[in-house]
């Protein structure tokens, strides 16, 4: 697969923490892809990220906006790392965020946005399918907690099937949050904490 670099936005996204760099590089994302819908594949765009130049952050800092990051869905995952910065507990994040994209990569090439524009604080994330499973990433940018609503059908890629797929989630303990099974044609809705991030993976 050809894979292009995002050039226009930097080496590194910019921002004063996490959550500024996932909304500077998702707004280009979505100006490319929602306001100019641009017929290029997600997938075939890679970055110079996940960045990790230090170990001074909480781990689940690290771990949110790496899964967040690795949702792009980017066929090509370029590691901008310094090694020797990075405690044990960092390599055990990065390890669990690389099984995770190795194992939702067939659905990569599915891959789009959801929601509405980062840079308006608004609730977004991206989506990708098989027909075997599937993963939806939720960011609230904003400093207020936002109810968000989605529907799971084929305007986010979902295949159309009969069967209940099982829910989970790698970062979050989700219990009492969301409902362990899920079809085609419901909506999931749910309320994210100021600047959460949610990832939920579907399976049959």
């Amino acid at each position: 697969m050809d894979i292009v670099w995002l050039i226009n936005a930097g080496d590194a996204a910019k921002g004063n923490d996490r959550n500024g760099e996932l909304v500077y590089r998702d707004q280009i994302y979505h100006q490319i892809w929602k306001e100019e819908n641009t017929k290029f594949p997600i997938n075939a765009i890679f970055n110079h990220e996940p960045k990790k130049i230090s170990a001074n952050e909480a781990p689940e800092t690290f771990r949110d906006y790496l899964y967040m990051n690795l949702s792009r869905g980017t066929g090509f995952i370029e590691l901008y790392i310094k090694t020797d910065s990075l405690s044990s507990r960092d390599w055990d994040i990065l390890a669990d965020g690389l099984k995770w994209s190795r194992k939702m990569f067939p659905t990569f090439r599915n891959v789009h946005l959801h929601g509405g524009a980062p840079r308006q604080n608004e609730v977004y994330g991206y989506t990708a399918w098989t027909d075997k499973e599937g993963y939806i990433s939720l960011h609230n940018p904003s400093d207020a907690s936002q109810a968000y609503h989605i529907r799971l059908d084929k305007t986010i890629g979902m295949p159309e099937s009969k069967a209940y797929l099982k829910l989970s989630s790698p970062t979050a303990d989700i219990r009492g949050r969301l409902a362990s099974k899920y079809r085609y044609g419901d909506t999931i809705s749910i309320t994210l904490a100021p600047k959460e991030i949610l990832i939920l993976d579907f399976l049959h």
